[in-house]
């Protein structure tokens, strides 16, 4: 077990570094975040990671020319910002794959003697560890760490076997291997880790039977398609948990079709497909109650719509049927806030703007057009708090945060940094009831 220095709270208070705080509009609910606190790390650092909520604060990857990139953490303000990792110098420890796990983090970083290994960190210095000592200098490199209900699975280098799935409890002896499959052949290469309650799914090969769909709980695991094994295999993708099954995307003799499994191989099959070109090609798939929404081909000259389904053939259905010149509405960033999905789309006569639906035809609407028909570019929407946030464009202030309630009215510039020109807000993060992002002017922002 490696312990490493973590910050020191007196220290850190001659450490503070100055607090900008900008005043923007007063809004109509008290649930909104009203005030725009810019956050500066000492010693001149850099944030390179987007946070990651975990518990009471956020975690992410900071840079600066004594430590090198460590890992950092922050409650939002500029006294709690701190930095957690002091490891291997100068050249830092470069936390990569920042996943949260309850109240925890767990990362891969190299402390400089053990190669790439699995950490683990609470923000304090008893529960920073590094809980992989395997294949020494080289390391296990994990990557694609997912939270399947508090068990922590990832894929890693097994020494001889190539990259296996493993899974971690937190602590070192209980950080193992799952899998030891094709390990003559570089590993079964486990991807798109999943969880649907205790249940892994990801996408692996075997190195006889192609790219397939696999599960685990744990203890062995098993593979539950054989399809298109001549063509390289089902090849899953957009892995979604969606009312207690796994819904994704899988290639067959007919194109890119939408799948559901219940975990068993019988009970793994094809529900959704389009005798177009390519098939239906599913993907950004995303959840509200009971309802699977996704984007998809529309069919000739439809392009890209905007699609929803209740896990059923009969009740996947079309919402949207706009050509925009045959490239279609392209919907991308689906975000559910509450029972309403935002997304960014094109109709070819606004440009790129935010829209929304209710789940029925009718409901489907651009919700305004932000900087008129030449577009806004909405994008990096997400929710925060049951309240939409996204970063648009326009003429006078450039890129800024914005909030929608899904209507004209309620849609409304958030901040008006940089005026004349562009903020250039970047890697929205919702924590509670604030949004953490990235701008020039501090090493991040807090609206809160």
């Amino acid at each position: 077990m490696l312990m490493l220095p973590m910050r020191n709270s007196s220290r850190l208070a001659d450490r503070r570094s100055r607090r900008a705080r900008v005043g923007i509009e007063a809004l109509e609910s008290r649930d909104v975040p009203a005030t725009l606190t810019g956050i500066t790390l000492p010693y001149g650092a850099a944030v390179t990671s987007p946070p990651v909520a975990a518990g009471s604060r956020v975690f992410f990857a900071a840079k600066d020319a004594t430590h090198g990139t460590q890992l950092w953490e922050s409650d939002g303000t500029q006294a709690g910002t701190a930095m957690v990792t002091a490891a291997n110098g100068n050249k830092g420890i470069n936390p990569t794959y920042i996943t949260a796990v309850g109240n925890s983090v767990y990362f891969a970083a190299s402390s400089g003697l053990s190669g790439v290994q699995l950490w683990k960190s609470d923000g304090t210095a008893a529960g920073t560890t590094m809980l992989t000592t395997a294949n020494p200098v080289i390391g296990i490199a994990p990557s694609g760490m997912a939270d399947v209900n508090g068990t922590v699975y990832f894929a890693a280098y097994k020494p001889g076997a190539g990259r296996q799935l493993w899974k971690s409890d937190g602590t070192a002896a209980g950080t193992t291997v799952v899998t030891n499959i094709n390990p003559t052949g570089g590993g079964i290469n486990p991807a798109y880790i999943t969880g649907v309650g205790s249940t892994a799914y990801f996408r692996g090969n075997d190195g006889v039977h192609g790219s397939q769909l696999w599960s685990t709980t744990g203890s062995g695991s098993s593979m539950l398609t054989n399809v298109n094994v001549s063509g390289g295999g089902l090849a899953p993708g957009n892995l979604t948990a969606f009312n207690g099954t796994l819904v994704f995307a899988g290639i067959d003799s007919t194109g890119v079709q939408l799948w559901k499994s219940d975990g068993t191989a019988a009970g793994t099959a094809k529900f959704a497909s389009s005798s177009n070109p390519g098939g239906l090609s599913p993907s950004c798939l995303r959840v509200a109650g009971n309802t699977l929404y996704f984007a998809a081909s529309g069919g000739a000259g439809l392009g890209g719509q905007l699609w929803k389904s209740d896990g059923t053939t009969a009740g996947t259905v079309m919402l949207t049927s706009i050509s925009a010149g045959g490239k279609g509405l392209s919907p991308s960033q689906l975000t559910v806030v509450g029972s309403t999905v935002y997304f960014a789309a094109n109709d070819g006569t606004c440009g790129m703007q935010l829209w929304k639906s209710d789940g029925t035809t009718a409901g489907t609407q651009l919700v305004t057009a932000i900087n008129g028909n030449a577009g806004c570019n909405a994008s990096t929407l997400t929710n925060v708090s049951g309240v939409l946030m996204f970063t648009a464009y326009t003429t006078t202030y450039g890129y800024q945060v914005w909030k929608s309630d899904g209507t004209s009215a309620g849609t409304t510039m958030l901040t008006g940094m940089s005026t004349g020109k562009t903020s250039a807000p970047v890697s929205l993060v919702s924590f509670g009831a604030d949004l953490y992002f990235t701008a020039p002017g501090a090493s991040f922002w807090v609206l809160a």
